[in-house]
């Protein structure tokens, strides 16, 4: 089973930080340009950037989210989906505690490749990883070629939750990394013994959650941490 931290067990980090109660590894898996790094950085900065980068190797973000009441820090790896990075990924599917799998669907090729993905996943990450699958790309609905009810279809055949978003407008980014992030705490029992944050005049910290049912992600702040790279 993939460690998971709690705010004082940390590599790295001293018992008394309490800027967080239980960090989730998040890996981010699908071919290239589906729109993985944009997801990321709608989710973690709200913003779009419509210059289309290629990652090279493996890119590490951070932000923090509340979890029924505890602070949930989540680290998210951004995987290259090319072919000659592919040899790679599997090293980073050992510790991976939730993965969301992405699909563009203006692009039919991606779609079937996510067996390849869930395949590989199943190879080398650990039996108890959470899944969820993620059409994106929802803006381009002139440019569909598949279909929300086969997406749907592909996720009851892996038991996943579904989501379609758009990382240029938003659409359910934040309500799909926040389900994964529950899920894994769920799985995990990251926050057994963790007891609600309180506010200095005693009152319980409320939670910040979106519903499920909200149509938009609200973004919000995240961190950069760096990238891990590989050269040819």
């Amino acid at each position: 089973m993939p460690h998971f931290e709690t705010a004082s067990s940390a590599a790295g980090v001293a018992s008394s930080d309490d800027s967080y109660d239980a960090t989730a590894r998040i890996l981010v898996l699908g071919d290239s340009a589906v729109g993985k790094s944009s997801l990321l950085m709608r989710f973690c900065e709200n913003r779009f950037d419509s210059n289309f980068v290629i990652t090279i190797g493996v890119d590490f973000r951070v932000k923090t989210i509340n979890i029924q009441d505890r602070e949930v820090r989540l680290q998210i790896w951004d995987t290259a989906g090319q072919e000659r990075f592919r040899t790679i990924t599997p090293a980073y599917y050992r510790n991976a505690m939730g993965v969301l799998l992405i699909y563009d669907m203006t692009d039919s090729k991606s779609f079937k490749n996510v067996d390849y993905w869930v395949r590989n996943l199943d190879e080398h990450a650990d039996k108890t990883v959470q899944k969820l699958l993620v059409g994106n790309k929802a803006d381009m609905a002139a440019k569909r070629k598949v279909s929300t009810e086969e997406g749907q279809a592909l996720a009851d055949k892996y038991g996943m939750t579904f989501f379609e978003t758009s990382a240029k407008s938003g659409l359910n980014v934040e309500q799909a990394f926040r389900a994964i992030a529950e899920r894994v705490c769920d799985s995990y029992d990251l926050l057994n013994g963790i007891e609600p944050r309180v506010h200095n005049n005693g009152s319980v910290a409320s939670s910040n959650a979106v519903k499920l049912s909200d149509r938009r992600g609200t973004g919000g702040a995240g961190e950069f941490r760096g990238a891990v790279t590989v050269m040819d």
